[in-house]
């Protein structure tokens, strides 16, 4: 059985500056994760970009500190 490749999508890969999703980008990095998993190679997607993602829906220019906050934002 193969190894499982572990793939981390962090923050300014996921948000744009402006806290936008950028489709493109992910849409790019899901064609290469899908041509792994067809190749047979186990694949686990990570991502840290909820937070990012999550701040500007709450009208928060900063990561905040408190754990209750970023698991609103997320």
């Amino acid at each position: 059985m193969k190894r499982a490749v572990v793939v981390k999508l962090g923050s300014s890969l996921v948000a744009g500056p402006s806290g936008r999703v950028r489709r493109s980008v992910l849409a790019a990095r899901a064609g290469e994760i899908a041509a792994l998993v067809r190749a047979g190679t186990p694949v686990c997607v990570v991502s840290s970009g909820a937070i990012a993602l999550g701040l500007p829906r709450l009208g928060l220019a900063h990561r905040p500190g408190s754990l209750p906050r970023l698991q609103a934002a997320s």
